[in-house]
């Protein structure tokens, strides 16, 4: 393969017991988590991301070995969701597991994100996930059979404090995925949404980077300020959950017999989600900017 290339070809005499994953987003952090512990459990997994240069030395000698194989993939290119899907399916004869991993978080007041990067935002956490979905459906149909991980966020069901392009990112996560559960059901494929909370992992410094950089000479700029040290110092401080956790027990629910249509995992995600369903909105929202903007000042 040119544009989508594999590390090695899986062993033939695997391929008639072992299970087929393939996971977005799986150079670091939650996805090659998933991915690791997958192969770990004797899956076929290919897990896929734009860069792998950028993996930690021990998670490169996971790649290519064992039930691991490497794939460089861009969801947002269909072209290329197809090669690798194709790939995979020529060599393997299916795909059981789709895990719906990649995504990046845009931050910054909505005024202040210009529509190119809210489209960029929206192009891979939503669009790319519907390219890999739209690709590996019809083998999944085709076989009967499969299991569609979604992950979202806690913020698919949360509002967000200069977080609004990244949350409706993952509010439409949710949407599809609930439509898609009962489009695909009849075909015996499964369809889960994973809601994380906070885990450790280069998001909230990435999602930070961006908040400072839209805010610049902006009337959002030291209330900016103040909620991008509040987010990092929660993140550096707070006992949130290892990617390595939060991995476990994804892969764990995976495993199930019945896999459920949602899965809320991390430290504190439950709790969140049960103050936002029991206090008025006006309340959670103001709980939510004074804990974000409580470095002093006025905004």
């Amino acid at each position: 393969m040119t544009d989508a290339q594999v590390s090695e070809k899986p062993a033939t005499s695997t391929l008639a017991s072992a299970p087929v994953a393939l996971v977005s987003g799986a150079s670091s952090g939650i996805g090659f988590q998933v991915a690791k512990q997958l192969s770990e459990k004797g899956f076929i997994v290919y897990g896929a991301a734009r860069h792998f240069a950028e993996l930690s030395e021990d998670s490169a000698t996971t790649v290519g070995k064992g039930g691991f194989h490497e794939v460089h993939l861009d969801v947002t290119d269909e072209d290329e969701c197809k090669k690798v899907v194709d790939y995979i399916v020529e060599h393997t004869g299916r795909i059981d597991v789709l895990v719906n991993n990649a995504g990046f978080a845009v931050f910054g007041a909505i005024e202040t994100v210009s529509s190119k990067e809210a489209k960029r935002q929206f192009d891979t956490n939503v669009f790319g996930l519907a390219n890999m979905t739209r690709t590996v459906l019809p083998h999944m149909r085709e076989n009967r059979h499969g299991h569609l991980v979604m992950i979202s966020s806690v913020a698919g069901r949360l509002p967000g404090y200069f977080g609004g392009w990244y949350h409706a990112s993952k509010w439409a996560v949710e949407a599809l995925s609930a439509t898609l559960r009962s489009e695909v059901k009849p075909y015996g494929i499964a369809v889960t949404v994973v809601e994380p909370g906070a885990v450790a992992t280069p998001w909230a410094s990435i999602a930070t980077d961006s908040l400072m950089e839209v805010s610049k000479g902006t009337a959002y700029e030291q209330t900016a300020r103040r909620v991008a040290a509040t987010m990092l110092d929660f993140y550096e401080n707070a006992p949130i959950s290892t990617p390595e956790q939060v991995g476990g027990r994804i892969v764990s629910m995976m495993t199930r017999k019945n896999p459920p249509r949602r899965f809320v995992v991390a430290r504190g995600a439950r709790m969140m989600l049960a103050a936002h369903a029991l206090l008025p909105a006006a309340a959670f929202e103001a709980i939510e900017r004074m804990n974000l903007t409580r470095r002093g000042g006025n905004s």
